[in-house]
């Protein structure tokens, strides 16, 4: 058997397995990023309604908000213990896992701190500027997806040449040559390298978490 393509067929295996997590992850930090501004309004709407911060949070797990229902539950279950708000919000946080919790657990433990003061004002306007961040967010999303498919196209297509060239007896004799057998695997370490440099170019630079240095 070509242990190149032995290689390579394993190379290529643990790769398309690493992107299949890679997108499970990034799919569900947006879902819970896009869940996160309704999730913050409920809150508000909580708090207009006369109820105090830590039953907002029960408020909230009522409503119909499965991408961040888990870290809700928990943080109700935590305060029903009898944890401290401000103990019981920070693993919230670290759940949730997002930028925009950073800033709203810092918020709000201000506010848990200063008797309250001016809390609803000012998740009010870090819901609204979240709203306004994934949506200019979006459309560069959408316009950098468009270009990375045809880019991971391209580095797809000189492989698909040496399966249509493998057909030919006499070519897969040259494959299965030392030289033939250590050009296919340069070629995919290559394809590989360009491969991730594409995604590094495309990817979406997030804010820096410095609320999470804060309070970790």
């Amino acid at each position: 058997m070509n242990w190149a393509v032995l290689l390579i067929s394993f190379g290529a295996f643990g790769f398309a397995w690493r992107e299949v997590l890679v997108i499970r992850r990034d799919n569900s930090k947006l879902q819970r990023e896009r869940a996160w501004p309704q999730f913050e309004e409920v809150f508000i709407s909580g708090l207009q309604s006369g109820i105090s911060v830590a039953d907002t949070f029960s408020f909230a797990n009522d409503f119909d908000l499965p991408e961040l229902k888990k870290p809700i539950a928990e943080m109700v279950s935590n305060l029903d213990r009898g944890q401290p708000l401000i103990k019981a919000i920070e693993r919230f946080r670290q759940n949730v896992d997002l930028p925009h919790a950073d800033v709203f657990v810092a918020i709000v433990g201000l506010a848990h701190r200063t008797g309250g003061q001016n809390l609803m004002q000012a998740l009010a306007i870090h819901a609204a500027s979240v709203r306004f961040e994934l949506a200019a967010r979006g459309d560069v999303r959408a316009r950098q997806n468009a270009i990375l498919s045809v880019s991971k196209l391209g580095l797809l297509a000189p492989w698909i040449l040496v399966g249509v060239l493998s057909a030919n007896e006499q070519t897969r004799n040259s494959f299965n040559s030392t030289l033939g057998q250590s050009l296919l695997v340069a070629g995919f370490a290559i394809s590989f390298l360009a491969y991730r440099l594409v995604v590094a170019a495309g990817r979406i630079t997030s804010f820096s978490r410095v609320f999470r240095a804060i309070h970790g």
